[in-house]
């Protein structure tokens, strides 16, 4: 007698490679998910030390040398001031012949939340006379104590003053936070 069809045994052994050949892409396509969310993670990372150095070194350029607060630096936050036209004449000089300076300016982490957004130790500000200007970066390093990079450090170098930008932002669970840091010497120019 002539029977068309499968035996037991051969659909046992298709159902057996189907399922190596789709757990083999499952797998694939997982590995595949996940270097592309480090991915995402690195290029954050990266842009956020980006977006925040560029703001850090024009207000830095703008200083005024002499009212940087050059001996408690290195350290975490910079203080300076930066001309400003106060007369009204169109320029920041008075009259007198001497430069017209804003009140102190101060970039730093946002440690008391004076902006009230709940971020502290990750978010670098900027603050005139003790008062909240505006944000320059989120997502920075966290100081977690364990001694890594610091989110925002400022030294002095020479004339100049090297600033330091360290973000972390996580590739999801079980992989390891990706880190971008990043360095600039600025010359006030006033």
């Amino acid at each position: 007698m002539n029977r068309q069809g499968f035996t037991l045994i051969e659909l046992m052994v298709v159902v057996s490679l189907l399922t190596i050949v789709l757990g083999t892409l499952f797998l694939l396509a997982n590995s595949t998910g996940e270097a592309a969310r480090v991915q995402e993670a690195k290029a954050a990372s990266r842009d956020q030390v980006r977006n925040a150095m560029a703001p850090i070194v024009r207000e830095l350029r703008q200083a005024s040398t002499a009212s940087i607060n050059w001996n408690e630096l290195p350290g975490s936050a910079i203080t300076y001031r930066i001309p400003v036209d106060i007369s009204g004449n169109g320029v920041p000089v008075n009259e007198a012949g001497q430069l017209e300076l804003s009140p102190a300016r101060r970039i730093g982490l946002d440690d008391e939340d004076i902006n009230d957004d709940g971020f502290t130790d990750t978010q670098a500000v900027l603050t005139e006379d003790g008062v909240f200007m505006r944000v320059l970066a989120s997502y920075l390093n966290p100081d977690d104590g364990a001694g890594g990079e610091p989110a925002l450090w400022f030294e002095p170098v020479g004339q100049g003053i090297r600033v330091t930008v360290s973000a972390r932002i996580s590739a999801g669970p079980g992989n390891p936070p990706m880190r971008s840091t990043l360095q600039e010497t600025v010359l006030p120019r006033n």
